[in-house]
């Protein structure tokens, strides 16, 4: 007899319950479903291979024949059609139904001392899970698509900690998966390729086999404040590419470019999907207009940050509010104005909802200053130009002056100290006054070349 849901799953460590059969090859149907919606969960008689309790939502993950059963039932969800897929830069595959990406020779990691793994989940990351992976000795660094995370660890480690019951896969960080895809049919000498690598310890180790392997060092530096990755500047033969990725500790190779590049309008095609053969096209606002439909317009965002520039063209009339913190700048009807000597803020609010006012564009159309929302609102928040940090009244003050500002969402790039993250926050879950919901943590990077083993495209979502 199937094994029935439970009204309630019992909560399991921080964020929420979690029951678990053994992971089968074929595909899974994964599902969100409103709190309330499951209620009606035991009437369908379902027998879920993992299943999850995230508060505002339950999680699912289904094979064929309950997935019909519950579209059938009229009970609605959303369905994450990307949830079973693991994406790092030129690599995307679902590991257990399409295994691992066929690799060369060379291409594959043949050590068996600590490295980089990737540990993907059966459900959306909680802080459990990860404080349960750095009890078996691994070290949790940073997120991938989808429900995945960069580990340092020895293999016995990820091992042992593939049997956990909210594990998924774990799979090794081969060498292949490093180069950016700008790398590709590199001849002579390349000039300003950064190395991305992990370890303070192992600097002056990583930048002598660097070099030992032809590569001069221009320059290195601590790539976030807490010093857990860091960059190398280099001149690099081509031919040393692959061997360069094949050292343990580095995570990523790309190329800088010899001067700033500004190509925002390019940047919200490429975010947005609309790039109709690979190559974005001018005309994004006609793309939210008359495609989309929305164009943020009705929303308030916070930015949380050094302030918004009042009398930036691209910014100025979408400012519907703010908050100067105690010590910020704080001119006359522009509070939560940026401070002398910030700017940060104002950069922040540019790609959420910039409108492009000014109309400057580069020599083949796109439009500088064109954010991902243009017609946003915003609520100036200047919490980094402060006397006081955390700033008074403590951490919680970003999220309530956000509220009681009706900037129900916000980006803050002060997080908890030492982790250098952008954030992007759902302060309130509507219609409830709960303060909690889903942070999405970008690092720097995140819009580094990646190519697929099969075509990659954007994250989808279907709502039923």
């Amino acid at each position: 007899m199937r094994a029935r849901i439970a009204l309630a799953l019992t909560c399991c460590l921080l964020l929420g319950a979690a029951s678990s059969v053994p992971a089968a090859a074929a595909a899974s149907r994964f599902v969100r479903l409103p709190a309330a919606a499951s209620e009606a969960l035991p009437g369908l008689d379902l027998a879920p291979r993992f299943a999850a309790a995230y508060g505002g939502f339950r999680w699912l993950e289904l094979d064929e024949d309950d997935y019909r059963r519950l579209l059938a039932s009229g009970l609605p969800f959303t369905e994450d059609e990307e949830a079973g897929s693991v994406q790092i830069v030129r690599y995307r595959f679902d590991p257990l139904v399409d295994g691992e990406p066929a690799l060369g020779p060379g291409e594959a990691a043949n050590d068996d001392g600590p490295g980089f793994h990737l540990v993907q989940f059966r459900g959306p990351v909680t802080a459990a899970w990860l404080g349960e992976l750095a009890a078996a000795g691994l070290e949790p660094l940073q997120y991938y698509p989808h429900h995945a995370y960069l580990v340092w660890g020895a293999p016995a480690a990820t091992e042992a900690a593939a049997t956990l019951p909210f594990v998924r896969w774990q799979g090794r960080v081969h060498p292949a998966y490093k180069p950016a895809l700008e790398l590709d049919g590199r001849t002579g000498i390349v000039r300003n390729v950064d190395v991305l690598f992990y370890g303070e310890d192992r600097v002056e180790a990583t930048l002598a086999a660097i070099t030992k392997l032809g590569g001069e060092v221009l320059q290195h530096y601590p790539a976030q404040p807490d010093r857990k990755f860091f960059d190398a500047v280099v001149a690099l033969p081509a031919t040393a590419v692959a061997e360069v990725a094949a050292i343990p500790n580095v995570l990523w190779l790309g190329v800088i470019g010899p001067r700033p590049i500004l190509d925002d309008e390019m940047s919200s095609q490429i975010v947005a999907g609309n790039h109709p053969g690979g190559v974005p096209q001018t005309g994004y606002l006609s793309f939210l207009n008359d495609t989309l439909g929305y164009d943020g317009t009705g929303v308030t965002w916070a930015v949380i940050d050094t302030g918004i520039d009042y009398d930036h063209p691209d910014l100025g009339s979408h400012i519907v509010g703010g908050y100067s913190f105690p010590g910020a700048c704080n001119p006359a009807g522009q509070p939560g104005s940026d401070c002398s000597g910030g700017g940060h803020g104002t950069h922040v609010a540019g790609i959420i909802g910039g409108d492009a006012t000014a109309g400057h564009a580069d020599a083949n159309g796109f439009l500088y200053g064109l954010g991902i929302a243009p017609g946003v609102g915003f609520f100036a928040m200047n919490s980094m130009s402060a006397s006081a940090w955390p700033p008074a009244g403590g951490w919680q003050e970003h999220s309530k002056r956000a509220v009681l500002g009706g900037a129900p969402s916000a980006a803050t790039t002060p997080g908890p100290p030492a982790r250098g993250r952008t954030t992007a926050i759902r302060l309130r879950s509507a219609p409830t006054t709960s303060w909690c919901g889903t942070a999405i943590s970008t690092r720097r990077g995140s819009s580094r070349s990646s190519k697929s083993s099969r075509p990659a495209t954007p994250g989808r979502a279907r709502t039923r």
